[in-house]
């Protein structure tokens, strides 16, 4: 699993089985919640993530799991 960009401007986890986008490129920046923890199926070019843009996510990630904040969605997507 790794943290990586794709050429569309989303965000998320390449996996072997499916990705996980956390920050989508066609989100609502009206709203309030900037991580969306949903799948995606894509073929585009995609680039890892840096040491600083990963820290930059987990902290994030580390304080919506601290709040308790889509727990259980994260824990699905994580699972499924």
């Amino acid at each position: 699993m790794a943290f990586v960009k794709w050429d569309c401007g989303c965000v998320g986890l390449k996996t072997n089985n499916r990705d996980i986008v956390i920050e989508a490129c066609d989100r609502d920046y009206e709203s309030s919640e900037t991580l969306t923890f949903t799948y995606r199926e894509t073929d585009r070019e995609f680039i890892n993530l840096t040491d600083s843009e990963i820290d930059e996510y987990c902290r994030s990630i580390d304080m919506m799991l601290a709040d308790g904040f889509r727990f259980r969605k994260l824990k699905t997507l994580i699972n499924d």
